[in-house]
């Protein structure tokens, strides 16, 4: 990338001189990394974007399509002149909404009068005319949607738009506003969320962190501070029993031991992870670490002649899928998917008859990569049902399912589970270990304590699923 020979004006942060800079918490716009006292720091001169200097020197010495640099550490403006704006719209629509049509009639008139008189102006000065045909039509393109994106509150959309108006016009004052104002508004943002944060009224913190993450997507000090929030709103354990006092006896393993009838139809090549029945013991799903997930039947075929041997039927292949690596599968029981299906609307239950009918014994909640896929099963088979396929999870993440279906939680790297209404796809709460570090293999549901169980590097921690 070829660099800039402009002047640049570097600034050595000092907690002294420029506390009100570092009371902002200011980011490098290429690292996302928090500017610290020490830092050596550029200013682009157009939107007032921070960076340091071997960042500066990496972009080439330019950003917003040009060279210069601030010669001074920008302040923090108060922006309560476009509140005053806000306010003064909203008057304006108030009188739209209720003043009728004498309203908009008077805005017509004063409109009409308005362009007479701009027709007059632009017949007898052309050096004016000249200033105002000087903002070319594509500028106007994209401060227009510009101001769009800003009212929709896709605030870096609305960034985008705001440079490429630069590109073309590096003196637009209102894209230069526009892009100052987004800046101050970030930083009041931060400043909002960072005032509650410390006052632990976490609900309104997150609503401004939230906010200062739609005006920057990337930065890393927001995202931090919202995980900072969910591990102390997380709900701590309702017990907690160290290593040395565990009795290993109940020690809970993922992979029940299988009845020793099974063995004919367990697949040899395959490594059983996980297993579970239906509610009529007539069908079982068998989920391997390598992916693999088998529905098997349990039931015997009536119509097998006495002298045939009843164990080859039973374990029968019914349907085989294919989740990610070491998958769980569980049923959902129809007692309990029909009650739900009770509390649809009309239209959601018409849009679900017409996947399937409820001629089936089951439903099967398959994990599959980063999403959980719902199956119908019965006599003809295994069928997607697309309709409730929405759930995604991070792909670093592990998700656990109750062996009821009417749960699963997610487990993340760090120290929190996030329980989740299997039907819904809601979040009941969150949960976090009486530690600061992660889990040992997957935590699980003990639905017989209706409680939720997590192995730690410390001991097991228990928590209740239901308050």
């Amino acid at each position: 990338m070829k660099k800039s020979t402009s002047k640049i004006y570097s600034h050595f942060i000092d907690a002294t001189k420029h506390a009100h800079f570092l009371e902002q918490k200011r980011q490098d716009s290429i690292t996302h990394e928090i500017i610290r006292e020490g830092d050596e720091v550029v200013f682009c001169s157009v939107c007032k974007s921070a960076f340091t200097v071997d960042s500066w020197e990496y972009i080439g010495r330019s950003h917003c399509y040009q060279s210069q640099t601030l010669k001074k550490v920008p302040m923090l403006r108060s922006l309560s002149l476009d509140r005053k704006k806000i306010e003064k719209r909203k008057k304006i629509a108030f009188y739209k909404k209720y003043s009728g049509g004498m309203v908009i009639a008077f805005f017509i008139v004063i409109g009409t009068l308005g362009m007479l008189t701009m027709a007059v102006d632009m017949l007898t000065s052309p050096a004016k005319n000249m200033t105002v045909q000087g903002i070319s039509i594509t500028e106007k393109h994209y401060l227009n949607n510009g101001k769009k994106q800003y009212q929709a509150q896709n605030y870096t959309e609305a960034e985008n738009y705001y440079i490429k108006v630069l590109n073309i016009n590096p003196s637009n004052t209102e894209a230069l506003h526009f892009l100052e104002q987004l800046e101050n508004e970030y930083l009041l943002a931060l400043e909002e969320a960072d005032h509650f944060f410390k006052s632990q009224k976490y609900t309104d913190a997150k609503y401004w962190y939230r906010k200062a993450v739609k005006y920057k997507p990337n930065a890393e000090y927001p995202t931090q501070q919202l995980l900072l929030i969910t591990q102390a709103e997380a709900e701590r354990p309702v017990s907690f029993v160290p290593n040395e006092n565990l009795n290993e006896n109940n020690s809970y393993s993922l992979l029940k031991e299988y009845p020793k009838e099974w063995a004919v139809f367990i697949n040899p090549n395959e490594q059983l992870h996980f297993w579970v029945t239906n509610l009529q013991k007539t069908e079982v799903l068998l989920s391997y670490e390598s992916g693999l997930v088998e529905l098997r039947s349990l039931e015997v075929d009536d119509k097998i002649d006495e002298d045939e041997d009843k164990k080859t039927e039973t374990g029968k292949l019914l349907n085989t899928f294919k989740g990610a690596k070491m998958p769980q599968a569980t049923f959902i029981y129809p007692e309990l998917f029909l009650k739900e299906f009770e509390n649809l609307t009309e239209e959601e239950k018409d849009e679900i008859q017409k996947d399937f009918t409820f001629n089936y014994k089951s439903i099967a909640v398959i994990n599959k990569g980063s999403k959980i896929y719902y199956y119908t099963l019965d006599k003809r088979g295994a069928r997607q049902v697309s309709q409730f396929s929405t759930f995604h999870y991070k792909k670093n993440e592990i998700m656990i399912l109750s062996e009821d279906g009417r749960y699963f939680m997610t487990q993340t790297p760090d120290k929190i589970l996030h329980l989740y209404d299997a039907r819904s796809k809601t979040l009941i709460k969150s949960l976090g270990t009486n530690e600061h570090k992660p889990f040992v293999g997957n935590a699980y549901f003990d639905l017989e304590n209706n409680q939720i169980v997590a192995q730690t590097t410390e001991g097991e921690s228990r928590w209740n699923i239901s308050n």
